[in-house]
């Protein structure tokens, strides 16, 4: 997906009420399926393929990748990532 296609980031509270602990795969998939509200994706079938400082979803039947951090304050990391990976 060319850098001009990605997406808006969506903000949600449940990670702004979680910023200072651990993301767990319970609390990234709340998220996912908010994101995935928002961004008109659907989340069903996606696959979780790594759960870390961030957690990342493969969308089933798109190219898609949604990733969920802990806050908005990783938002430059991710920006240049999705960069170096187009």
């Amino acid at each position: 997906m060319p850098v001009s296609q990605v997406g808006t980031p969506v903000y949600s509270e449940r990670v702004k009420e979680k910023m200072d602990e651990a993301l767990t795969s319970r609390e990234a998939e709340f998220v996912l399926v908010e994101a995935c509200g928002k961004a008109g994706l659907n989340p069903a079938g996606a696959e979780l393929i790594r759960l870390g400082e961030n957690a990342m979803y493969r969308i089933a039947g798109e190219s898609v990748v949604v990733r969920i951090a802990r806050g908005m304050d990783v938002l430059a990391d991710a920006q240049k990532e999705i960069r170096v990976a187009s």
